[in-house]
């Protein structure tokens, strides 16, 4: 009786890596699954495509807009009709 007790306590030891072992290969499992379902969802393009363009166009164009009216003679709608040099100006040696 003795000897089996001290056989069940010997294999006791190892229990807790591989307690450890299950639960790491349990967490990655999920944690994969979840960047499967964002990568699909393409969460992480659309939180991030708005916020990256609108600090694009004022690096680039000095405006937060998206988009502008287009100048005269002009057909495009883009943010670089925003810029302060691409405004129509009335000059004093030029009245309209």
């Amino acid at each position: 009786m003795e000897q089996s007790r001290r056989i069940i306590k010997l294999n006791n030891k190892g229990q807790f890596a591989i307690e450890a072992v299950l639960l790491m290969t349990l967490f990655i499992g999920i944690f994969a699954a979840s960047m499967n379902t964002l990568k699909k969802k393409q969460f992480v393009q659309k939180l991030t495509d708005t916020s990256v363009a609108k600090v694009k166009n004022l690096s680039e164009y000095g405006t937060w807009k998206q988009n502008c009216k287009a100048m005269k003679g002009g057909s495009s709608q883009t943010a670089a009709n925003c810029h302060p040099n691409s405004i129509n100006r009335a000059l004093s040696s030029d009245p309209q």
